[in-house]
């Protein structure tokens, strides 16, 4: 009777054993496939390492001020008297260059430059302190025209050639008439009335196309104008002497407004 008993015992053992080296194929194997796992991964991740958010070369390389900005519209001034910001026209990418002068009377505001300044060629004649630590925009103050006004008064901001002109500040319409400049050139002036400053007018220059009427209220980055009007190689015009290769600029400005005109007796 003892026989069957150790065949017993033989049969119970050997599936014992058979299991745990099966056990231990399926480990080794689960451990390998994990190993594997671990080391695409990890390859991977050396590749795209520079595309993705948490790597530190996006942040030097692919994340400059320039390219965070491409898609922005950024303030470009203050009128502090005023409590006003005035933002750029388009966004930063089609910006070309921002030169700030004199203007031709001086119902003009000061405007306070928001940015860097590249280069100061009328120091003497400053209204305003120049402490904005943004990066961007960079501007330029352009030298002395020998007017009255101080010479952040206007902004000849440089666009590429046919960029929707949109108003810095919203507001309403109030004039679109002919102007002749420089006592020989035919231009636009436009004038809005912004909201919330009844005795305020935003003045602009050199704009073509126009696309809005009297009367029509703009929004601030949305509302297109019209586009910057094109004056290379008919009129030099200042900013070309810092923006480079030369692109069309808009005017622009912020008065009071022009006192009403005498009667005609």
């Amino acid at each position: 009777m003892a026989a069957p008993d150790v065949k017993e015992h033989f049969r119970v053992w050997g599936l014992y054993w058979i299991t745990a080296v099966l056990t231990a194929l399926v480990l080794a194997t689960v451990g390998w496939l994990v190993f594997l796992t671990a080391d695409a991964v990890a390859t991977w991740k050396s590749v795209k390492g520079p595309t993705t958010l948490e790597s530190p070369q996006l942040a030097t390389a692919a994340k400059t001020p320039e390219q965070r900005a491409a898609n922005l519209i950024l303030p470009y001034a203050t009128i502090d008297q005023l409590n006003m910001a005035l933002y750029l026209p388009n966004v930063y990418r089609h910006i070309r260059g921002i030169g700030f002068h004199e203007s031709s009377h001086t119902r003009a505001f000061s405007m306070k430059p928001s940015g860097r300044l590249l280069q100061n060629d009328n120091a003497w004649d400053l209204e305003v302190e120049l402490t904005s630590q943004a990066p961007l925009p960079t501007y330029y103050i352009m030298e002395s025209r020998g007017e009255y006004a101080a010479g952040t008064t206007v902004a000849d901001i440089a666009m590429d050639p046919g960029t929707p002109v949109f108003p810095p500040i919203s507001g309403i319409i109030i004039k679109i008439a002919p102007i002749v400049i420089y006592n020989e050139y035919q231009d636009q002036q436009i004038e809005m009335r912004p909201d919330g400053y009844p005795n305020v007018v935003v003045a602009f220059l050199h704009v073509d196309d126009i696309r809005v009427r009297v009367g029509d209220h703009v929004i601030q980055g949305k509302t297109k104008i019209g586009i910057p009007k094109d004056w290379r190689g008919v009129i030099p015009s200042e900013v070309e002497d810092y923006v480079k290769p030369a692109m069309p600029h808009v005017h622009i400005q912020v008065n009071t407004p022009a006192p009403p005109e005498a009667p005609v007796p």
